[in-house]
């Protein structure tokens, strides 16, 4: 948090939310996936059951791209299919928490801990 010059509230909400899966000890690379616009994104994210892409901008930097808080679009990925396009990170967590309630889904495995204390 102390690296970068956030001073938006979706672009803190976005560093928070990327950061708090791993603060608690789950492995969010399954459930944030990131591609960039150009690429082909077939086969990505396919056997992800519930998670969010976010769609890259192709000429940011490196340490950049891994915070997702600058994603030209973010979709909900479910059961390998995206299912939503939204506007922001925080807006797609939200929406995914909502899904997951509403169709009766089970929590990812991998981010059960953020799931259960976080919302």
């Amino acid at each position: 948090m102390q690296q970068t010059k956030a001073s938006d509230v979706t672009e803190v909400g976005c560093l928070f939310l990327r950061g708090l899966p791993v603060i608690l000890g789950d492995d969010p690379s399954t459930f944030f996936k990131a591609c960039f616009d150009v690429d082909d994104e077939e086969g990505s994210y396919n056997d992800v059951p519930v998670g969010i892409l976010c769609h890259e901008q192709e000429n940011i930097t490196p340490h950049m791209q891994s915070l997702h808080h600058n994603a030209s679009s973010v979709g909900i990925i479910l059961e390998g299919n995206i299912v939503m396009d939204v506007e922001s990170l925080p807006q797609a967590m939200y929406i995914v928490f909502g899904l997951t309630y509403a169709l009766h889904l089970n929590y990812p495995k991998y981010m059960n801990t953020f799931f259960n204390r976080y919302f």
